[in-house]
């Protein structure tokens, strides 16, 4: 949001504005209390850059935590360094973290003392109160940079970026203040929004055990049950049975490919592996163009009804994911390498049951058991595919399953969907909050904490 969005923000609030303001010639600034100081960050903080720490030392166990850029929103590093550590590269709780590529996110550091990395600037003033005003103020005037900011892969940015930035500066009892008043509301919101993340954490688990339940144990909570004789299904209904996947296949399981990018028109459109979510395939997601002779786009060509299966990936939880591929499909559109393609026989099992199934705890767990990891990274193949077994009702009781799972998972999805728009409303709020703040847009001298009871609820 620019200045004056945020101003028309809280003009209905009863926070006031300050009486006079005058122009303070920065953009994403704009008008500013007139006592405020133009400042940089240089002229209250340092900048320090993260160092290039040699790789072959670094170790999962052994050494200072090393906080990179994928780092600077956690509690903990990812790995540590176990060699010499320089004084200057040295990090402790509350310093002010600055992505230098991507999207140039600001954090405050929350863990133990660690060592910086590179491409990472640690920004540290001599006042926890001047640090605190920079910790808020900065996310703004990075995203003006990162906006402004050319590049063709990634973007940079500079130490000096960051110690030349511009803001405001109050007097040190008014920036008290100031700090007191965020603090205190963005500690409130983000408790609230943390409510509606579990909440929807607790709904999908709920989808999650709807699913799960419908295809192991039926609809019908009086039907005698058997031992399926397999650990991860337990029992399940009498007149079911057990089969391997591979006698539910068609055809046995194909690995996608991945051709060269083109920017040819008579390229072939593929996807990306996040198109798969939700047990679905959002095939216009995300389209790119390869180059691929006919004959061979033929035979990877995704068709509606298709199952595609996520063979690899850093989280396991994504492993062996599936999506049913639905209308429309781009003509020629093929399924990408990181992918598996399911074509099932749909006289013993449909495709709408299987994706169910296949997305069912037990079928989870045989899937995870399976896995094989690399580097990090999690994959399954053709064979394990073949290897899970599933609980097989007859086709009219399938229909009917996939039918109740639908409605149940419609109902959850809608509250889920407005427990992310809470959330989303809650985060714009936050925002609106820190920018009419750290921009004087709203006058918080001698502002006091209310005490409990007498504030008005988000």
């Amino acid at each position: 949001m620019d200045a004056i969005t945020e101003k028309q923000t809280v003009s209905d609030s009863k926070f006031q504005p300050y009486p006079e303001c005058v122009d303070s010639r920065v953009e994403w600034l704009g008008q500013v209390p007139s006592h405020w100081k133009l400042s940089r960050v240089k002229d209250i903080a340092k900048v320090i850059g993260g160092y290039p720490f040699d790789s072959k030392k670094f170790d999962p166990e052994l050494g200072i935590p090393l906080v990179r850029i994928r780092d600077i929103n956690s509690k903990t590093a990812v790995v540590r360094f176990n060699g010499v550590v320089p004084d200057e590269a040295l990090i402790d709780t509350g310093d002010v973290l600055v992505g230098m590529d991507g999207e140039f996110n600001v954090a405050k550091w929350r863990g133990q003392s660690a060592a910086l990395n590179q491409r990472v600037a640690c920004v540290r003033s001599t006042s926890s109160v001047r640090t605190a005003f920079l910790f808020y103020m900065l996310p703004f005037n990075m995203k003006v940079v990162n906006d402004l900011t050319y590049y063709t892969t990634v973007k940079h940015l500079s130490l000096e970026d960051i110690a030349k930035t511009l803001f405001a500066m109050p007097p040190e009892e008014e920036l008290m203040s100031i700090i007191a008043f965020l603090d205190y509301e963005t500690s409130r919101i983000d408790v609230l929004i943390a409510k509606q993340q579990r909440l929807i954490e607790l709904l999908k688990e709920k989808r999650q055990a709807v699913i799960s339940h419908a295809v192991t144990k039926g609809l019908s909570p009086d039907a005698p049950m058997k031992d399926s004789g397999v650990e991860w299904l337990g029992e399940i209904p009498a007149h079911w049975v057990v089969k391997k996947s591979s006698y539910l296949f068609s055809q046995s399981p194909k690995n996608g490919i991945s051709p060269p990018v083109t920017d040819s028109h008579d390229g072939v459109p593929t996807f990306s592996i996040s198109a798969v979510r939700g047990g679905k395939v959002n095939i216009l997601q995300n389209l790119k163009m390869v180059s691929l002779d006919p004959s061979t786009a033929q035979q990877f060509a995704v068709q509606p009804g298709d199952a595609l299966v996520v063979r690899g990936n850093g989280n396991l939880s994504m492993v062996g994911a599936v999506g049913l591929v639905q209308e429309p499909v781009p003509k020629r559109c093929i399924y990408p390498d990181i992918l598996i393609r399911v074509k099932l026989n749909e006289q013993v099992i449909l495709t709408d049951f299987f994706v169910n199934a296949w997305s069912s705890k037990p079928s989870r767990s045989q899937i995870e058991n399976m896995a094989n990891t690399t580097n990090g990274t999690y994959k399954i193949n053709g064979e394990h595919m073949r290897s899970v077994y599933l609980a097989v009702p007859p086709l009219e009781e399938q229909a009917e399953i996939v039918e109740t799972v639908v409605r149940a998972s419609a109902k959850i999805e809608d509250l889920i969907s407005r427990a992310e728009v809470a959330v989303g409303l809650l985060q714009e709020r936050r925002t609106a909050l820190i920018s009419a703040a750290v921009t004087g847009k709203i006058d918080l001298r001698g502002w006091i904490a209310p005490k409990e009871g007498e504030y008005e609820r988000y």
